[in-house]
Parts: structure tokens; sequence; C-alpha cells
């Protein structure tokens, strides 16, 4: 007897898996106030949410609806229709909007979940890459290499400010998660609806200056997916804010004990990064290379941070294309589209922003 407990992280979120190989810390960018970005490129600001699709919810699940259906149903007509959606998509669950937040994880006691071992899904992509195919076709969706490696993109090893792995800081991260079980892998590959892109990577003005085509490309996950396996009929999620010390709580059940399954969706996006969002192929000047200047942020959470106008971000100028190969089989989600977060969106045809990694010591 159990059910699954799966985890979607969408938008601006970090991973720093520990050395040990045996846990990872969860970190979401601040990003709540309007950031000018080092080519003077204004970015909306982002709203960090937590929403859980479950049959039944127990605890402090709807203080905070109206505020999360006024963000993810920002283009429904009125208050009523945005509360309607929100709560078709949440079935019996519950949703928050997170500050400060340091989210648990508490499994049942005894349960299958407190004991499944920790795994990060990596290394397929690059068996591919060896066969000579490209590195958009050589991606495997469920690769958690395909995460864009700030070490790897900078030259240097790019480690985590520690304290940030303590609690969050308010400008820099507004929530963290712990994660200790379960299989982490990447869910979704960056591009457009049928199609991955490779991205290059350089600072905002050195691609609007001109992308060099000949510089290496690199496909880019855009999300990531947790699964851990719960024995019972229960899963309880904890949130302490660090700043008041403030406590909240939801007790989630899915429908069946036996197989079934509860999903939670950890976002910070952007009001546009949801539904009605624009497909950059349609609105943008195809000869200008597309640039993610929310990257940018990524370094602030790093212990000795680059000078903003020397950070790498990724850039793409519209070319060959890849098909988009299938996700991992269980990458389909209801309540994702739900969210006005399809499987055949991902970063540029939102647009989404995309996740990073981070290297701890």
């Amino acid at each position: 007897m159990g059910f699954l407990l799966r985890i979607y992280f969408v938008g601006l979120v970090a991973f720093v898996p520990d050395p040990s190989g045996q846990k990872m810390t969860v970190l979401l960018v601040d990003a709540r106030q309007p950031y000018v970005a080092s080519d003077g490129e204004m970015l909306p600001v982002h709203h960090p949410l937590l929403m859980v699709r479950a049959d039944r919810c127990d605890g402090d699940c709807a203080t905070q609806q109206g505020a999360v259906a006024d963000v993810v149903y920002a283009s429904a007509s009125s208050p009523a229709e945005r509360g309607d959606k929100l709560h078709r998509a949440l079935a019996g669950g519950g949703s928050w909007v997170l500050d400060q937040s340091e989210l648990r994880i508490v499994l049942p006691e005894g349960g299958r979940g407190a004991a499944a071992p920790f795994h990060i899904v990596r290394g397929a992509s690059a068996a591919k890459r060896g066969t000579g195919a490209s590195p958009a076709a050589a991606a495997d969706p469920a690769d958690f290499d395909q995460v864009a490696d700030l070490s790897a993109i900078l030259g240097r090893n790019v480690v985590v400010d520690p304290t940030l792995l303590e609690m969050p800081d308010k400008g820099r991260t507004v929530a963290l998660m712990r994660l200790a079980a379960g299989t982490v892998k990447a869910q979704r590959l960056s591009g457009f609806t049928d199609e991955v892109v490779g991205f290059q990577f350089a600072t905002a003005r050195e691609l609007e200056a001109g992308v060099d085509l000949g510089m290496p490309t690199q496909a880019l996950a855009d999300r990531v997916m947790v699964e851990i396996p719960v024995a019972g009929c229960s899963v309880r999620l904890e949130d302490k804010n660090a700043a008041t010390g403030a406590r909240r709580a939801m007790d989630l059940a899915p429908a069946s004990c036996n197989g079934g399954l509860v999903e939670v969706a950890v976002i910070n996006l952007p009001e546009h990064g949801f539904e009605g969002g624009v497909e950059h192929g349609e609105a943008h000047d195809a000869a200008a290379p597309v640039i993610d200047h929310h990257f940018e942020l990524f370094y602030d959470l790093a212990e000795f941070p680059p000078p903003r106008n020397r950070r790498p971000v990724p850039g793409y100028v519209y070319g060959p294309r890849t098909p988009r190969p299938p996700g991992p089989a269980d990458s389909d989600s209801a309540f994702l589209a739900l969210l006005g977060l399809a499987p055949n969106r991902s970063l540029w045809s939102g647009p989404q922003c995309p996740v990073a990694r981070l290297f701890a010591r």
C-alpha cells in the first residue's frame, strides 16, 4: 500500500547537490522586485508559489488561494473565474505564496519513502554525444546533466554561499527545500512547442553584439521533477518562515492509497509565464538573439558572485532545430496543463525561466 509524491520545479530555481550524493538543497531565487539586467533590460517580478493537487488536504490549505489564483490566472476576467480555475487545478489540494520559506516534506514514520534511496538521473546525454549527435539531438530529457551548470559555464567552480543552505536570505532567495529521498530528473528541454534548440553562453552585451555561430551549443532543461514513493495514505508539507518563525502545514492524501498520486508544483515565474504567454518565434526579430537575462540572478547565489557585466547567460539565434524527443514517460501532467504549463510549453515558448545548478563544498 502506498502512493507517489511527485514534485515539479519550474522557473528561477537553483539545485545544489550535496558532495556526498545523498541529498540536495533546492533554492528559489528572490526576484520579487524588478531587476535591471547588465545591459539595461528591465525584467518582471517573479512570484514564488507552491500548489498541490491532491484528493484531500487538511490544515493550512486555502488561506492564500485568492492571491495564488490572481497570479496563475491573471488573464481571467474576474476573481470568481480565477478562483474556479484554481479549484479545478488543485482538486482537493492547497496552495501557498512562499515568503522566506523553509519547506519540509514529512513522510509517514517508518514509511517506504523515508528509506527510498536518493538518486539523480544523469549521464545518458553524454553517452549519446559519443555517437556524434548534435548537443540538442543527444540530449536526454530526463538527464539532470541538462540542467545548466554555472561552474561549467563560467569555467571555474561556482560555489554556493553556504549560508543559503541554512535559511533563505531576503533579496537573494525566497525559499528552500531539502531533498534526501526519491529520484531527481530533468523533465523538459527548452525550445519551442515541438522542437529543442541549442543555446550559447556569453554576457548579454556580447550576445547582443552578435553570436558567433561557431561557438559550442548545448540543450538546457527548464523543469526538474522529483518522485518519492510514500507508504501509507498521507504526506505532510511544512513551511517555516525564517524571519518570523511562523509555521503552517498541509496534510495531503491521494484518491487511492494503492498507487495514487499527489502532485506538488513549486514555481517561481512572472505572471506571463503561466497561461497566455507569447511564443517568441511569433513576436521576436529572427535576426536578433533571444537572450535570457533572468539567468544573471543565479550568480547572486554564489559565495563570490562575478560582476553583473561578466555573467554568461543563455542565448539563441533562430536556425536549425531538433524535433523534441519524448519526455520521461511520467512527464505529462494534467495538473501542469491546468496551471497553463502544458508539457510542450518550455523556456522559449512561454516564456518561462531556466533552472540551474551550483556546486557545494
